[in-house]
């Protein structure tokens, strides 16, 4: 009877380890498996920005993860050193492991000056991602006096 009773504690363990190790590295630290990881990784801006125009963005977004994520939210922003000027958002769909790259339009007409533009992957915190730290991307630039 005890022999029975540690064949099913040994294989009880066996079974848990089975399904735990996988969340495990070699050095005992949990590791995230089946989820997103979405980040914004840069932008692309015309040169030179013209004062009192609107003008059109690249913004490179993606999902280091390895689970696709669908509708995920973006915000983009542009700052100068006071204020919020500007804010729109959208959506789009990032494949496991995909990057993308989006057009987005601003259509503030801004006065010549410093500014940042602010880019927010997952801006509603829909998802649990591994990483939720590499979400947001600055860019500084400068519209010329005309």
């Amino acid at each position: 009877m005890v022999k029975n009773n540690s064949i099913a504690v040994i294989a009880a363990a066996v079974v848990l380890l089975a399904f735990v190790a996988p969340y495990f590295s070699p050095q005992g630290f949990a590791v995230a498996r089946n989820q997103q990881d979405f980040t914004a990784t840069g932008v692309v801006l015309p040169e030179p920005i013209v004062s009192g125009l609107g003008f059109n963005v690249q913004a490179i977004f993606a999902n280091l993860g390895d689970v696709s994520g669908s509708h995920v939210v973006y915000r983009y922003e542009i700052l100068n050193a006071y204020n919020k000027l500007y804010s729109n958002e959208g959506s789009t769909d990032l494949l496991a492991g995909q990057t993308k790259t989006l057009t987005l339009y601003v259509d503030d007409e801004l006065a010549a000056g410093t500014y940042t533009l602010k880019l927010i992957v997952d801006s509603d915190n829909a998802y649990i991602e591994s990483d939720e730290t590499n979400n947001i991307y600055n860019f500084g630039f400068k519209v010329p006096y005309p």
